[in-house]
């Protein structure tokens, strides 16, 4: 009740979870519909190179019903993907951005900075949360606390560790 808490993480799979809406370029098909699953709408991102289509609302989903493929939201983004194929097999080369359809639209901050299902429960209670950076445990506050425990054998210390 009018509190605020704040929650650190560290860099586990487990916390970065992502809704099952998601935006995933790389489970996208080239063509609207076939066999890939709905994802949810979206803004497109300010930093969109073609600056018409900046902050407008971006359905992934057709009329129909029917999933938007790679294609149609990457042309309503205003990029030329006539040259460009679906995906990279097996794999995209890791030096490039724009190498693929997938990659492409991957590397777009709306695709590219989703917060996790973690993020999104804390934030909706009204808390924050902190990611620490993957191998800096001298960051992590129980690398902090734990030599107290040496020190102070009378001192109780009580710690919440996700």
């Amino acid at each position: 009740m009018g509190k605020e808490a704040l929650f650190i993480f560290d860099q586990s799979s487990a916390h970065a979870s992502l809704p099952l809406d998601a935006l995933k370029a790389f489970e996208m098909n080239r063509s609207d519909g076939g066999k890939q699953r709905k994802q949810q709408d979206t803004i497109i991102p300010l930093s969109n190179p073609c600056e018409e289509h900046r902050g407008k609302l971006q359905k992934m989903v057709l009329p129909d019903g029917r999933p938007k493929g790679l294609k149609q939201v990457l042309e309503e983004r205003g990029f030329d993907i006539d040259k460009l194929r679906a995906k990279c097999t097996p794999v995209c080369p890791i030096e490039n951005q724009d190498c693929c359809m997938a990659r492409l639209l991957s590397q777009q901050d709306d695709f590219n900075n989703q917060p996790s299902m973690l993020e999104m429960v804390i934030k909706s209670a009204g808390h924050q949360c902190i990611f620490l950076p993957k191998f800096h445990c001298e960051l992590n506050p129980i690398e902090m606390v734990c030599p107290l425990f040496h020190l102070q054998s009378h001192a109780t210390i009580v710690l919440i560790i996700l």
